[in-house]
């Protein structure tokens, strides 16, 4: 029985940017510092002024005074590359080591904080000396030239926008609201300080707010101050307000008339619709565009234009949808707001213009549960986080909306069971979002059957919303009027 006296192995040395394989077959009874020299001859690797490490191809150190039998089998890599010398370990005390594990240090943007919460209280001061609008337009006027003075961060240019817009709702007119019974409550000395004597002058109140924004907008924009999320969020906000305004008008659901609930009913309403279309709308403000394949018969020209700088477009396009998903955070959370409170009738002791003359806390309660359902379904498995946040806000909001309602109108659970069923559904959706920790981490996890469920019930929540908002909104009285 002939027994093998060889070794057949593969070397690979990597020197650098030489890198070379070798397939030899040596002596069993030889060792590595034997057959080293001609090996490294056969393979032509360069000279070294560092000793050779021989190892395995996942770095074990090889004998290399070992017969080769004893070392390595048949087929085995050898790999050949140049000795490092070991990092000494560190040897840190206490303070040493808490050192090493401190930041830069600072706080960034402590700066502009400490800058726009200064200016935003010497507003405040002047304002009672001067007008309100004023005093706030100065300070936006301040805060601007400082921003050009040093580049700051976009948040800086919200604030701006902001306080245009501030300047621009309380300079319409000094109004007061009208004298009233107000019941001792503090939501009604908000609505005083807020809220003209007419809805005339707050539907223009409003329209000079969102001129103002626009115009603060303009002029960042010009100066380089504004990025894309900032004009987005801005762009939204304006849009949302707009819409509200002009619901100020409506007729208002048949308990009315109700200025404020119509107003959230168009804001929300106009919400639904932006989040139903920003994809598109960001993509294509950002450049990005479907290719385009010819039809049977068409030039073939249409599919040869390539689009340039995809990337940076595609950066643009998911910061665009990120403003706008903050914008309609922060027009939408407080229409929430004004429709738990005058939804549920609280408004309605206030003999101001918007009061109610009954409540309306059934259908304020369904849209405010049907809305949720819609944003938190589409956060849950939206892929940016900045929106997914924005959106999960806007459906929190909604939930305590609904609890809201329900709590304010307690008085009449005596009287109407309807209110007790609507409690009981508001307290099962608070009782969900208590547990979201629970089941919250499995949704990226579903199968895709699953998901399409998720994707019906979108569906069905948004189809829910949008006539639930429009009875708010007066538009189903509106039309019943034009018979």
């Amino acid at each position: 029985m002939a027994v093998s006296q060889r070794i057949n192995v593969t070397f690979r040395c990597h020197v650098g940017s030489f890198a070379t394989d070798a397939d030899l077959a040596l002596p069993s009874r030889s060792t590595l510092d034997e057959v080293m020299d001609e090996v490294l001859r056969i393979i032509g690797a360069p000279p070294l002024t560092r000793p050779w490490a021989i190892t395995t191809a996942a770095g074990t150190p090889l004998g290399r005074s070992l017969p080769l039998e004893e070392v390595v089998s048949h087929g085995e890599l050898i790999y050949l590359s140049p000795a490092e010398d070991p990092v000494p370990p560190v040897i840190k005390d206490s303070a040493e080591a808490l050192a090493a594990t401190a930041g830069s240090g600072g706080a960034p943007g402590a700066a502009w904080a400490w800058s726009l919460a200064a200016l935003s209280a010497l507003a405040l001061l002047a304002s009672a000396y001067v007008p309100v609008a004023a005093a706030i337009a100065v300070a936006a006027a301040l805060g601007f030239a400082l921003a050009l003075w040093v580049r700051p961060s976009p948040a800086v240019a919200g604030w701006i926008i902001a306080m245009a817009a501030a300047a621009g709702w309380t300079g319409i007119s000094n109004w007061s609201a009208s004298s009233g019974s107000t019941g001792g409550l503090l939501i009604h000395d908000v609505l005083e300080f807020l809220l003209p004597p007419t809805v005339v002058e707050a539907a223009l109140g409003g329209a000079i707010a969102c001129a103002c924004a626009g115009l603060a907008l303009a002029i960042t924009h010009a100066t380089g101050l504004v990025g894309p999320r900032t004009a987005a969020a801005t762009l939204t906000a304006i849009t949302i307000t707009v819409a509200a305004v002009g619901g100020l008008f409506m007729p208002g659901p048949e308990d009315g008339p109700a200025p404020l609930v119509s107003a959230a009913a168009a804001a929300l309403i106009t919400g639904l619709i932006l989040v139903a279309i920003a994809p598109g709308l960001t993509t294509r403000a950002a450049g990005l565009s479907v290719p385009r394949l010819p039809t049977a018969g068409q030039s073939l020209d249409i599919s040869d234009a390539l689009p340039t700088r995809v990337d940076l477009r595609a950066l643009r396009a998911q910061a665009l949808y990120d403003g706008l998903a903050f914008g309609l955070a922060a027009a939408l959370i407080p229409a929430w707001a004004v429709l738990a409170l005058a939804g549920s009738g609280l408004t309605a002791v206030w003999d101001g213009p918007f009061g109610l003359s009954a409540t309306t806390t059934g259908f304020a309660q369904g849209l405010s549960l049907a809305y949720a359902g819609a944003m938190v379904l589409h956060a849950a498995r939206h892929a940016s986080r900045f929106a997914s946040w924005a959106l999960s806000l806007i459906g929190l909001a909604a939930v305590v909306s609904a609890a809201v309602a329900a709590w304010l109108s307690r008085g009449e659970w005596s009287t109407t069971t309807g209110h007790i069923i609507w409690f009981v559904i508001a307290a099962l959706a608070l009782v969900a979002g208590a547990t979201a920790p629970l089941w919250a981490p499995r949704i990226p996890h579903l199968e895709p059957t699953t998901i399409v469920w998720f994707e019906r019930a979108e569906s069905l929540t948004i189809a829910a919303s949008l006539p639930l908002a429009a009875h708010l909104l007066g538009l189903f009285m509106l039309i019943r009027g034009l018979g």
